[in-house]
């Protein structure tokens, strides 16, 4: 009996780690009919400043069109990095799918000869407060960089309209 209880002890112990070594799925931290966010950056291999242009901005309008499994809904092309904000229509797509399909699109259909970095930075929002942090820090990217006195002044952005505009 004594033997029986210690190995029902340890068992109970490896499946309680088990379980709790697992991350929560997706599906276990957002409500499946509730829409989800990304905040997605990716880089200019060596930051080399090739991206704020008109011939390249164009590309990048044409390639969001071109992805039609998702809502894109804030974009901010810096000179050497982008920044956007994406929802899923369905929540079995890949946010690498879809940063690597814009690298990718939007560079040949401007004829960029320059490498993009491995990979992307990818965040889910997890509210509506660091939904509207991740907005306010996309939108003073480019006054934070210099570029421009104020964030509606810079042309190479998609989607940021701010409340008073707006109301």
């Amino acid at each position: 009996m004594r033997f029986f209880v210690e190995d029902l002890v340890i068992a109970v112990a490896k499946y309680i780690l088990i379980i709790m070594s697992r991350p929560p799925r997706l599906e276990s931290i957002h409500e499946r009919n509730k829409s989800i966010t990304y905040f997605v950056t990716w880089c200019v291999q060596s930051k080399v400043a090739v991206l704020n242009n008109d011939p390249y901005f164009s590309a990048l309008k044409t390639a969001i069109q071109d992805a039609d499994r998702w809502e894109i809904e804030a974009v901010m092309v810096m000179p050497d990095h982008i920044h956007l904000l994406a929802s899923p229509f369905h929540r079995d797509e890949s946010v690498g799918r879809l940063a690597g399909f814009l690298k990718k699109r939007s560079r040949h259909l401007c004829g960029g000869t320059w490498q993009w970095q491995q990979g992307t930075f990818d965040h889910i929002l997890r509210s509506n407060e660091s939904g509207e942090q991740k907005w306010n820090y996309i939108r003073q990217n480019p006054v934070r960089a210099g570029l421009v006195m104020d964030s509606k002044d810079w042309p190479y952005q998609i989607g940021f309209r701010s409340k008073e505009d707006v109301g």
